[in-house]
């Protein structure tokens, strides 16, 4: 069961909220674990001009496209991570207003009923639905619908009918409940994510941020073998910042555990680019830059 629910925080929001699962209820200004956390290099770029942080071997005026550097086998892989990261960013958008309005919407007593969520699409098309169970199986608690035209609520209990939506909950709790089994999310708090193609599944969890804490990296994938879920891990772990020290400037990590970014480092800017514009992912082979060009749309470049 999914009974790690409501824990979408970015920095935008006003007042983070999030289900704790032990204790069964909505908690207020929750923080991450402390600096203890800090698990990989972090590197923070000071402000225009200055450089004094950065370590003596990476020069930010020394780049080259990834054309020049990567494989024609990385660029296509690079690709495709990002197109999935892309739909990851998405359901974070969805999931995000959903679980703000949902606990506006409806009482406690009635969110304590809820063990999980599924968000898809994004919030030009896309919809969250929120789950409980009880003897007859899966039921709907609410579902959120998004389109150009604004959000629509449903807020009555309603069974779930055989179909792609009973099979993503059905999928969605089953990965979840493998994911909980190794023992992580007791001092950060992971989001979930699902994505569904031609009837395979593949399920994301990776840490959400707070308004005090960004949280990088530290993403888990997880894909349905012939009768299990196999995880694969995509980070060493996660890496904790202070958004006052972070917000605005240059950072660059080490996390990523391919030779190119993977779509949780994508999910992860297209999340934060607002107040993490210019980030550098630090790959194994690679130190790969993504920022907006001035036309507004992904630059990723390789710094030499």
């Amino acid at each position: 069961m999914q009974t790690c629910s409501l824990s979408w925080l970015h920095l935008f929001v006003a007042a983070p909220n999030f289900y704790n699962s032990e204790k069964k209820e909505i908690c207020h200004g929750k923080k991450l674990c402390s600096s203890a956390a800090l698990l990989f290099t972090v590197v923070i770029v000071g402000c225009a001009g200055s450089k004094q942080a950065l370590p003596n071997h990476i020069d930010f005026n020394n780049t080259a496209s990834v054309d020049a550097f990567l494989s024609v086998d990385e660029i296509r892989t690079m690709d495709s991570l990002d197109e999935i990261g892309r739909k990851l960013a998405g359901q974070d958008a969805v999931a995000w207003v959903a679980s703000d309005s949902i606990q506006v919407d409806l009482p406690q007593k009635t969110l304590k009923e809820l063990i999980g969520w599924v968000a898809q699409g994004n919030l030009g098309d896309g919809y969250c639905i929120f789950y409980g169970k009880d003897s007859s199986g899966y039921y709907q608690i609410a579902r959120y619908d998004f389109s150009p035209d604004g959000m629509r609520r449903a807020l009555a209990r309603t069974e779930l009918p055989d179909g792609e939506v009973f099979e993503l909950v059905k999928m969605n709790d089953s990965a979840y409940t493998a994911f909980r089994g190794y023992g992580l999310g007791e001092k950060v708090k992971y989001n979930t994510y699902i994505l569904e193609e031609n009837g395979q599944y593949v399920f994301y969890a990776f840490p959400g941020s707070t308004n005090d804490y960004v949280v990088l990296g530290g993403g888990i994938k997880l894909a349905l073998g012939d009768s299990s879920w196999k995880a694969k891990v995509l980070h060493n772990g996660p890496v904790v910042m202070e958004w006052n020290s972070v917000a605005g400037n240059k950072v660059v990590r080490t996390s990523s555990l391919g030779d190119v970014p993977n779509e949780v480092d994508f999910a992860q800017y297209y999340i934060y680019e607002r107040a993490l514009p210019e980030q550098y992912i630090k790959t194994r082979k690679y130190l790969i830059g993504l920022l907006r060009n001035k036309d507004g749309k992904m630059n990723i470049f390789v710094v030499k």
